[in-house]
């Protein structure tokens, strides 16, 4: 392989920008597994039965759920313990 080329590749998954080629190239994961799990974990948090949301209920719990998975809880409640174990 030539080294521009995966300069290049790596340059392109940079800036958003790089095809499944240059990805496979740039030695990085595709992560359309990781994403759909995701997706999926939040649907079901979303949907479970007898749960119904206005578009705005949706969106917050969709932020807070967010927060809370990315462990950044103590920016939205500083004063919430931060060693709690993820759902």
């Amino acid at each position: 392989m030539k080294y521009k080329e995966i300069i290049a590749a790596r340059e392109a998954v940079v800036a958003g920008t790089a095809t499944a080629e240059q990805i496979k190239l740039a030695n990085q994961p595709l992560g359309s597994g990781a994403i759909e799990s995701t997706c999926r974990q939040y649907q079901c948090r979303f949907k479970r039965t007898g749960q119904f949301w206005t578009l705005a209920g949706d969106e917050a719990l969709l932020c807070l759920e967010t927060l809370w998975r990315n462990g950044r809880w103590h920016e939205l409640y500083p004063h919430a313990k931060t060693n709690v174990a993820l759902n």
